[in-house]
């Protein structure tokens, strides 16, 4: 029986031996993040030229971060959201007090800068979590808290 398919096959081979502290589930992806970056921040002398086309046309091939840059750059550049009542539901002041909310909240947790943060972040890597919680001890308006998260800090329970 083979392994099943994951973001981490492909980088399998090269990931060496995974810490003893790692549970063996998650071996291989904890490995491969550190692994991707590593290949984010290597130079260009840390690998092998291949020669792509000819010496009269040479291809020339990106690194990894100007690939992974380009992608962050276009990927949700202008991401956001309205709320809008359903037609006919004469809901349109709910759905504007919930849009002054979430604004609100977005902007007390900085999240539009946590979220460009943690999309560059999550292209290296392959992955991106964010971490929600909420305290009822605190006052309305204070209670939700959003944190991006390192997934190799994640260790979720298999059942």
């Amino acid at each position: 029986m083979t392994a099943p398919f994951t973001q981490w096959s492909t980088i399998q081979p090269w990931l060496g031996t995974a810490p003893g502290w790692i549970p063996e589930a998650d071996k291989v992806r904890i490995t491969a993040y550190q692994r991707y970056e590593e290949i984010y921040w290597a130079s260009e002398e840390g690998f092998i030229e291949v020669m792509r086309g000819d010496n009269e046309n040479p291809v020339f091939m990106p690194t990894a971060r100007t690939i992974v840059n380009t992608i962050d750059r276009y990927t949700a550049p202008d991401f956001n959201f309205t709320l809008v009542a359903p037609e006919g539901s004469g809901e349109s002041t709910s759905a504007q007090i919930a849009q002054l909310a979430f604004d609100a909240l977005f902007t007390r947790e900085q999240f539009w800068s946590k979220f460009l943060a943690n999309k560059l972040k999550g292209l290296i890597r392959g992955d991106w979590l964010w971490h929600i919680t909420a305290d009822d001890t605190k006052p309305i308006g204070r209670r939700i808290k959003i944190m991006p998260v390192d997934p190799a800090a994640y260790f979720p329970v298999y059942e």
